[in-house]
C-alpha cells in the first residue's frame, strides 16, 4: 500500500476522498473488528501524533488513539483543550 500523508498541513478532506482512504485501509478486512483494527492501524502509521484537532469546534491536541474491542463505541481519541484538560 502506498503511504498516504494524512496530517497534510492544513488540508480539507472531503467525504468522498475520506471514505476512499478508509476503503483503501481496510480493504483486506474480514470483520467490522478487523476494519476498525486496520483503520487504527493506518492512522497510527500515517500520523504523527500529537496533532491539532477540533471536538465540537474548540481546538484539540490528539494525543492517542485507541480501540477497545467495542465496536458500538469504536475507535476513541485522547485529546487535550488547550487549558489541558483531557
Amino acid at each position: 500500500m502506498k503511504k498516504k500523508n494524512l496530517a497534510q498541513g492544513g488540508r480539507r478532506w472531503d467525504a468522498a476522498s475520506l471514505d476512499e482512504l478508509i476503503d483503501e485501509f481496510t480493504v483486506e478486512a474480514g470483520g467490522e473488528d478487523e476494519r476498525i483494527l486496520a483503520f487504527l492501524q493506518a492512522l497510527e502509521e500515517h500520523v504523527t501524533l500529537p496533532c491539532d484537532g477540533f471536538v465540537i469546534g474548540e481546538p484539540v491536541s490528539v494525543v492517542e488513539f485507541d480501540y477497545q474491542g467495542n465496536q458500538r463505541r469504536g475507535l476513541t481519541a485522547t485529546c487535550h483543550r488547550v487549558d489541558g484538560r483531557e
